[in-house]
């Protein structure tokens, strides 16, 4: 950053706080169609000390803003704590008449602000209005979005992923069906609810093998493996660094995300990305992403029956191929870093000062 320049300031979660946000931080932070701005990343939350780290964000930005150095402010926001600190961040703005983009990534946002009190969605809609502009992550969300702000605030903008000019997949290793979870596992992302699916799987004619990879409750996943005595049909991973991941895909049939809630996917994509059919619960938004028998299928939430017998569909090895290729071309069209961060640097332009 020069002395003299302006910048663009991406608040968000910092760096030890890995998910979907850190993760369009990052890319917008690396990408060479932004190169043009000058871009700051204003950690605003970590896993360590929430409130000093917060505090901090906040003497850091104010600063920035009474010397004149911030051109637009774009807010990366989940749900609870996070759209508190949305409201703070976007009230110095405010003083300073900076521009503000607020992006909505939280799976769990609707619910959150449907449970705020009457004031607590009077302070909220307020701060959220003099935003010159809302991104959401798929058409959806427009509906529910445009109950807070104008419709003409809210803009589409969907994650990205960096996509291959060409990628050669091989399928069935091992001539059997490679499942891959990844994601938090809990409850939430239905993850108990695929294990019990491949229990019911267990003594059918296609060899099955299910790889579960993510945080949170992994000693939970792993009792119920033990329980149902499917250890030699799934292996709970844990967490995967990006190595472990890239051949997590590279060895994978189908994603399954069978999510009671979601806001986007942006791992259905990352599958779409290898040639990775996917299925995903119809609770949320990540049923925009997939089309339903095209590149993948779309399950009730919480139906076992269903995930076990879409499953059983794609153990066909040219249903695969043709799913494959499908979501690959879909990532291509409309969802590669290229063209999505292209679109981002319209709004930059638009909305900067």
């Amino acid at each position: 950053m020069s002395n003299n320049s302006q910048v663009i300031c991406e608040i968000g979660p910092g760096t030890d706080m890995p998910g979907g946000m850190l993760t369009v931080i990052q890319t917008i932070m690396k990408s060479s169609e932004l190169k043009k701005f000058d871009l700051v990343h204003i950690a605003s939350a970590s896993a360590a000390g929430k409130v000093r780290t917060f505090a901090t964000s906040l003497i850091r930005y104010f600063g920035m803003c009474i010397r004149g150095k911030v051109a637009l402010a774009h807010i990366h926001m989940s749900e609870r704590g996070s759209c508190f600190r949305a409201i703070v961040f976007i009230k110095i703005s405010r003083l300073f008449n900076i521009p503000v983009i607020v992006h909505s990534h939280g799976s769990e946002f609707e619910n959150y602000y449907n449970s705020m009190s009457a004031r607590g969605r009077r302070t909220f809609n307020g701060a959220m209005r003099y935003a010159s502009r809302v991104l959401v992550l798929t058409n959806g969300w427009i509906k529910f979005w445009r109950q807070i702000v104008k419709e003409d605030k809210i803009t589409v903008l969907p994650n990205s992923v960096k996509a291959q000019d060409s990628y050669d997949k091989k399928y069935l290793i091992n001539n059997r069906l490679n499942i891959l979870f990844l994601g938090y596992i809990g409850t939430r992302k239905g993850t108990f609810d695929l294990i019990n699916a491949i229990r019911l799987l267990r003594d059918s004619k296609h060899k099955i093998h299910l790889v579960v990879g993510g945080n949170g409750e992994i000693e939970h996943a792993k009792s119920s493996v033990r329980e149902f005595n499917l250890q030699s049909q799934v292996d709970v991973a844990g967490w995967l660094n990006a190595a472990q991941k890239e051949r997590a895909f590279e060895d994978a049939d189908v994603l399954v995300l069978p999510s009671v809630y979601e806001s986007f996917g942006i791992v259905i994509l990352e599958a779409f990305a290898h040639k990775v059919p996917a299925i995903c619960g119809d609770g949320g938004y990540s049923k925009e992403v997939v089309s339903d028998g095209v590149d993948g299928y779309v399950v009730e939430s919480g139906n076992v029956d269903q995930i076990a017998n879409r499953l059983t569909d794609l153990s066909d090895f040219q249903k695969l191929e043709k799913f494959g290729l499908a979501g690959y071309r879909k990532v291509k069209e409309n969802y590669s870093e290229k063209i999505v961060m292209r679109r981002l640097r319209q709004i930059y332009d638009s909305d900067k000062r």
